[in-house]
């Protein structure tokens, strides 16, 4: 997934990561983020937030189009959002 395309295509966007949580206007930093996670947790986060204007998928969905099992799928979305919010936390504090 090309980072640069998101950015040009998606700048000044609102991403909510949670309802209520905090929300992040970049998505430069969005991308950024991402770019460092492995690329299964990437695709993974990606497809599961229908970010960059992919639609909401299950876990089912992502096992299926990604051809891996459903239990590496959940690994990876649960190390990805860890990943995630550590990183928006540490953002938020500088």
């Amino acid at each position: 997934m090309n980072g640069e395309k998101f950015k040009n295509n998606l700048k000044n966007n609102v991403i909510p990561l949670r309802k209520g949580e905090q929300k992040i206007k970049n998505y430069e930093i969005i991308c950024e983020i991402l770019n460092s996670f492995l690329p299964l947790e990437r695709k993974v986060i990606i497809l599961y937030l229908g970010l960059f204007g992919n639609r909401y998928h299950s876990d089912f969905e992502i096992a299926r189009l990604l051809n891996e099992s459903k239990d590496d799928i959940q690994k990876a979305r649960s190390t990805g959002f860890k990943k995630l919010r550590r990183k928006i936390n540490l953002i938020s504090h500088l």
